[in-house]
Formats: C-alpha cells, structure tokens, sequence
C-alpha cells in the first residue's frame, strides 16, 4: 500500500507542472492580458492608460497567476524522488529541487510589480507606473538562472 501511495503522490506532484503551465496561461494571458507584453518604448501615459483601463482584468489574472504559481514547488519533489533513484546522482537531485523551488517566488516577485501598477494607474507621474511595469516584465524575464540549472542538474544525472 505504501509503493501506491507513494506512486500516487509522485503521479499528483508530476501532474503539478503541466497544471502550472495551464493556469498560468489562462491567468497572465487570457484573464490580465498581458500577453503580448508592451512594447519597450511604449510612452508612459500609454502605459498608465493600458494599467487603468485593465486595471480589474490584470489584478484578477495576477492573483490567478500568483496562486497557480504554487503549482511550481510540487513538481521538483517528484524529480528529485526519481532522481534519487540514480545511484550516484542524489546530488543533482537537490541541486534541482533548489532550482525548482526558488522559481515560485521568482514567478512571483515580478507580477507584484505589475500587480503594483495597477492601483495608482492614474499616478501623477505616469513614470513610476512605467518603472513598475517594466520591473515586472524584466524580473519575469531575467529570472531564468535557477530553471537553467534545474535542466542542467537533470541532464547530469540522467547522463
């Protein structure tokens, strides 16, 4: 019974990943809208203008987002569960579960900003609006380091 179990909570941690990739899409491009991301010299009031006028839509698609985002910490478990079956390659398998688990809160980080944005969207300096968005974006961006290394620990175990 135990195998089973096991087996079953693998199979649900696994399941976690795709999910992750699922609600995200649904939440950041359907429901906030913010899929294609601004153009990078779109002018501030443009911007102020996008964040008021979407300010409901974005907010509810964030805090989808921000919950799914949750969805990231279960699928490294599972790896580093398979990984540890590697004999020799345990070490991978932590170093990946790190990786897996600092992408929840790098997921996160940037959709604050962008979530900030939206309630002060009619700020009178549309330029600290601007500064919140293109934070968010280049956070979201420029967070991939601890999922490069996830994939390259993987690939050296299983190698």
């Amino acid at each position: 019974m135990t195998g089973t179990m096991n087996a079953r909570n693998q199979r649900l941690c696994v399941i976690c990943g795709p999910l992750l990739m699922v609600v995200f899409t649904i939440a950041f491009w359907f429901v906030a809208g913010m899929i294609p991301p601004p153009p990078p010299g779109t002018p501030a009031k443009d911007l102020v203008a996008f964040y008021s006028e979407n300010a409901t839509r974005i907010r509810v698609g964030l805090v989808i987002a921000m919950l799914g985002a949750g969805l990231a910490m279960p699928f490294p478990v599972a790896i580093l569960l398979q990984l540890r079956r590697i004999k020799g390659a345990e070490s991978f398998g932590y170093v990946q579960l790190i990786g897996g688990l600092f992408n929840t809160p790098l997921f996160v980080l940037p959709w604050f900003a962008m979530a900030a944005a939206t309630y002060r969207p009619f700020n009178p300096v549309p330029e600290v609006t601007q500064a919140l968005s293109d934070l968010g974006w280049l956070c979201l961006v420029g967070f991939g380091a601890p999922a490069i290394f996830q994939t390259i620990a993987i690939g050296l175990a299983v190698f």
